[in-house]
C-alpha cells in the first residue's frame, strides 16, 4: 500500500493538529456545585443528557437520564428511561421526547414539558409528529404532536417507519405505500423498503423485491413518487449516508452518489469507518486481498496494499495501517494525515491516544509521548478525541487517561456530541468522579457537577 508518511513526534502532533494539551484535571477544584454554560456548536439552545444509575425493584442498576441547558442548569430531573431528539425543517434538534414507562414527555429546549403522549416508545417526525408503540407492544401507531390526535392508528400486522419529517412508509399485508402525514395522501410503491429513513439531498431508499421460486432478492431505490430511481438489479443496497450508497453486484461492490451514478471504484468489501453521531468518517475497501482507506467524500487516504488496517469502532476514525516489517502508522479520517505510531503500539483507541493490543498493558500519548501503565487483563475504549476508558473487570471503575497520557481522577467517562446530526464533534463528556457526576470539557475542568445519590430506587 502506498502511504504518505510524516516523520517523528512532531508529525504526530502535526497530524493531531486539533489535539491539545489538557490541564491535568486532578489539579482542579471545584465546588460540590459546578455550573458554567455550555453552548451547542450553532450558539442556539439545547438540552445535554444527564445519567444517573438508579436501583430497580430487582435490584438491578438502570441508568435514568435528565437534561441541563446551555446555561448549565438542569432543567429535568433524571426520571426518564430514554430519549430522542426531534429534528427541525434545517435538521437541527428542536425537542426532545423522553420516555419513562408507559408515557413519553415532549420537551422544548427550555426543558418545559409541552405536550405528553402514551406508549412505551415514541420516535419523532420532525416536531408535527411521533409514532408510537402502546403499552400493549402491539404494531405502532402516528400521532400530531401538538395536538394528540391519531392520524394512522395501530392495526395488527401494520408497520410504521420514518421517511422524513412529514412522511412515513406503511407495510401491510396487501403491500407498502408511503403516507404523507399533513395530506394523508398514500402513495403504493412495489418494493418491502429495508431502511425508510432518507437523509436530506439523496434521491430515495433501499427496496428488495422479494425472490421468485429459485430467484434471489433484488434491490434498488425508491422515490418518493412511489416509482423505481434505480432499478431492483443489486444483490444488496445501503441507504444513502453523507450523499453516498454502497451497492453490491455478483461479489463486487461500489458507490453511487446522489445521481445514482457508479463512483468510487469497484472493491471486493466495503466497510464504513464510523466517525461518532451516527457520521462516517470514510471506508475501509479491499481488492484482490489489497486493503486500503477511502476518505467520506471516497477520496483514496491510504492506496490499497498488502497489509492491515484496523479501524476501532470508538476509535473517531482513528486507524492503524500495518505493514509487513511490523511497523504501523495512523491514519485519521476523514482529513487527517498519516504518521508512524511507536513501537509497539499499534492500535489506537482514539487521535491521540494507543495501546499496544486488544488486551492492553500500556497506553500511550501521541501528543506528548507520556506513557501509562495498566493492570493486566485491561480493555480500552476510546472517549471522543480526548479521553481513553479502561477496564480491568467487569463492575469495575474505569482508568480514564486524557489525551495527555496523564490519568485522570474520573471513575467513567462518556462522550456526549451535538446532537445537531450536521455537527462532527464531541461538545462534553459525562463522568463520574467519587462523590459527584457531571459534565466536563475536553481538558477535564467541570462544566456542570452535582452530587451522585446515594440510594435511588424506583
Amino acid at each position: 500500500m502506498r502511504i504518505r508518511r510524516l516523520g517523528g513526534w512532531a508529525a504526530l502532533c502535526a497530524l493531531a493538529g486539533s489535539l491539545w494539551l489538557p490541564a491535568t484535571p486532578a489539579a482542579q477544584a471545584a465546588p460540590a456545585e459546578a455550573r458554567h454554560p455550555m453552548p451547542a456548536a450553532d450558539g442556539g439552545a439545547m438540552l445535554w443528557p444527564t445519567r444517573t444509575a438508579v436501583t430497580g425493584p430487582s435490584g438491578q442498576q438502570l441508568v435514568r437520564y435528565g437534561f441541563v441547558d446551555t446555561s448549565g442548569r438542569r432543567v429535568a430531573p433524571p426520571r426518564y428511561h430514554r430519549y430522542t431528539y426531534c429534528l427541525d425543517d434545517a435538521g437541527r434538534p428542536a425537542r426532545v421526547v423522553a420516555g419513562r414507562g408507559t408515557g413519553a414527555d415532549v420537551l422544548d429546549l427550555s426543558g418545559t414539558v409541552v405536550a405528553t403522549l402514551p406508549g412505551v416508545a415514541v420516535s419523532c417526525l420532525g416536531t408535527s409528529y411521533a409514532i408510537v408503540v402502546p403499552s400493549d407492544r402491539s404494531t405502532a401507531a402516528v400521532v400530531d404532536l401538538t395536538s394528540g390526535a391519531i392520524l394512522l392508528p395501530s392495526a395488527t400486522g401494520r408497520g410504521i417507519a420514518a421517511v422524513d419529517a412529514a412522511t412515513v412508509n406503511v407495510s401491510e399485508a396487501g403491500g407498502e405505500y408511503f403516507l404523507d402525514l399533513a395530506s394523508g395522501r398514500r402513495t403504493p410503491h412495489p418494493g418491502r423498503v429495508t431502511q425508510a429513513r432518507l437523509q436530506a439531498g439523496v434521491p430515495g431508499v433501499p427496496a428488495v423485491v422479494p425472490a421468485a421460486a429459485g430467484g434471489a432478492a433484488r434491490f434498488g431505490y425508491l422515490g418518493r413518487d412511489g416509482r423505481w430511481l434505480a432499478a431492483p438489479t443489486f444483490d444488496r443496497a445501503t441507504a444513502f449516508t453523507q450523499g453516498h450508497a454502497v451497492v453490491t453486484t455478483a461479489g463486487v461492490s461500489t458507490f453511487l452518489d446522489a445521481g445514482l451514478r457508479p463512483v468510487g471504484g469497484s472493491w471486493d468489501r466495503v466497510e464504513p469507518v464510523a466517525a461518532g453521531n451516527g457520521r462516517i468518517a470514510g471506508y475501509q475497501v479491499e481488492s484482490d486481498g489489497r486493503v486500503g482507506l477511502l476518505d467520506a467524500d471516497l477520496y483514496p487516504v491510504v492506496q490499497p496494499g498488502a497489509g492491515v488496517i484496523v479501524c476501532p469502532a470508538a476509535a473517531g476514525g482513528a486507524c492503524s495501517v500495518g505493514a509487513a516489517d511490523g511497523s504501523a502508522s495512523l491514519v485519521v479520517l476523514p482529513g487527517g494525515g498519516i504518521a508512524p505510531l511507536p513501537s509497539g503500539l499499534t492500535l489506537p483507541v482514539g487521535p491521540s491516544l494507543v495501546v499496544d493490543g486488544g488486551t492492553a498493558t500500556r497506553v500511550q500519548s501521541l501528543v506528548t509521548g507520556r506513557m501509562v501503565g495498566l493492570p493486566a487483563q485491561t480493555t480500552c475504549r476510546g472517549a471522543g478525541d480526548a479521553f481513553a476508558a479502561c477496564r480491568t473487570r467487569s463492575g469495575q471503575p474505569d482508568v480514564v487517561i486524557g489525551a495527555d497520557g496523564e490519568r485522570t481522577p474520573f471513575e467513567e467517562v462518556r462522550a456526549v456530541p451535538d446532537p445537531d446530526p450536521a455537527v462532527a464533534r464531541v461538545s462534553y463528556y459525562w463522568v463520574q468522579a467519587g462523590r459527584y457526576q457531571g459534565f466536563i470539557d475536553a481538558r477535564g475542568a467541570w462544566l456542570y457537577r452535582e452530587r451522585r445519590p446515594t440510594t435511588l430506587a424506583e
